[in-house]
């Protein structure tokens, strides 16, 4: 195994430090993790917070409750190797009649997410929708609560979401994005704060931010010199 390169050595696409050089008041980059081998992820946790960029957080749970992105356990020491970072997380539940076992591990993620100190916690939308003990516990703690909306998912934001996440490609492949998929942009920015994510480039990202994208959040292309794990949403 490889030893895991210094922050230092992580590269970071410039045009992405240049989405957040407005920052707090413009629109910001956030860094997927999920597209850096874990041995590295903490190195590229610390130099995303030392170029200003958020640090976003792929939690994938399978039907029995196995991780297929970030663990937890992962998400703390993201944290601690970027302790005044925007922490972003996204829970991505694959399946589609989760079960006991995805449930008490969606639990684990939103009692880590609170733990860490996240800003957002990104939700499926039926998750979202749910004005359960998950919800308010994250309301409780100040966490923003946005619903992450797929490809094929309806346009639609539950009522009180904070924000919206749309997303490019489907979570957990290396698709391309789809361009007409920004049209969602526009109309949902119109009301609360819309990111969008998945095969983001820098042109791409250009586009997002002319139809009101305020969080740009990008793997492959933002992590232009490291090496990339296997998969990516």
């Amino acid at each position: 195994m490889s030893a895991a390169r210094p922050a230092e050595a992580v590269g970071i696409a410039e045009w992405a430090v240049a989405i957040s050089a407005d920052a707090p008041d413009g629109p910001r980059a956030s860094g997927s993790l999920y597209a850096v081998a874990p041995a590295e992820r903490e190195a590229a946790a610390t130099a995303l917070a030392a170029r200003g960029l958020n640090v976003h957080v792929d939690v994938v749970i399978d039907p029995a409750g196995r991780h297929r992105g970030l663990t937890p356990d992962e998400m703390r020491a993201a944290r601690e190797a970027a302790p005044d970072a925007r922490l972003e997380v996204h829970l991505i539940v694959d399946g589609a009649e989760p079960g006991a076992d995805s449930d008490r591990a969606v639990g684990e993620t939103i009692a880590a997410a609170i733990e860490t100190r996240a800003a957002v916690v990104m939700l499926p939308p039926e998750l979202c929708a749910d004005p359960g003990a998950l919800v308010a516990a994250l309301r409780s703690a100040g966490v923003a609560v946005w619903t992450a909306i797929g490809p094929h998912d309806a346009a639609v934001v539950p009522a009180g979401a904070d924000g919206a996440l749309v997303m490019l490609i489907e979570p957990g492949t290396l698709d391309s994005a789809d361009p007409a998929l920004v049209d969602r942009v526009a109309e949902l920015s119109r009301r609360r704060p819309v990111g969008v994510d998945g095969g983001v480039t820098e042109e791409l990202a250009e586009r997002c931010i002319a139809a009101g994208a305020t969080t740009i959040v990008a793997g492959r292309a933002l992590f232009a010199a490291a090496r990339t794990g296997e998969e990516q949403p």
